[in-house]
């Protein structure tokens, strides 16, 4: 168990360096293993990171852990996204718990696809990574996709998920039939 509390001069104790240093900046009295932080929505856990002139700056520096909100693929249409190709481009929202910021990957990246659930968590690397034109550019040498499953978030995208397949099975449109076809041709009106 690791613990932000103070203890000594160092004003940290180790297990919260040995956190620290693999880029988890959390907000003070926080008691959590590593595996409770990648399962848990880091708007509990998580200090501010992201600075609010996020746009202008050139760089983030790393290591930081921060977490998806939201993953889209931007180089496909929304049919074929559905093989969930690891060749895509991503525009991806990420957030240190407190504020936001938008990111591309410039190149595919183990473990990111479209089918990445919020509150996963993305590491920057110790060389930090480039902002250019408001987006964070994300690389396998300056991230790393570290998991975590948070309920809470996965289950109210998997609500949606499942809301939207029965709006599309039940209350879609009815099924397109070609002028000419035999399905056409039975039907028959009688007008009074």
């Amino acid at each position: 168990v690791v613990s932000t509390q103070s203890t000594g001069s160092s004003g940290i104790n180790a297990e919260y360096g040995s956190l620290a240093q693999e880029g988890w900046i959390l907000k003070p009295d926080i008691t959590k293993s590593h595996t409770e932080l990648l399962n848990t929505d880091l708007s509990h856990v998580g200090a501010k990171i992201i600075p609010p002139d996020f746009a202008s700056v050139s760089s983030l520096d790393g290591p930081r852990i921060l977490q998806f909100k939201r993953v889209k693929d931007v180089s496909h249409s929304k049919i074929s996204q559905e093989n969930g190709s690891n060749k895509s481009m991503f525009r991806i929202t990420l957030s240190d718990g407190n504020g936001a910021c938008s990111a591309m990957n410039l190149q595919p990246i183990p473990g990111l696809s479209g089918k990445v659930y919020p509150g996963t968590k993305l590491r920057i690397t110790s060389g930090g990574a480039q902002v250019l034109g408001g987006f964070l550019l994300l690389t396998p040498a300056n991230c790393e996709i570290l998991g975590g499953r948070v309920e809470k978030l996965v289950e109210n995208i998997e609500k949606n998920e499942n809301i939207s397949k029965k709006k599309s099975n039940d209350g879609g449109p009815p099924k397109f039939v070609p002028f000419g076809s035999s399905a056409n041709k039975k039907v028959q009106l009688t007008f009074i």
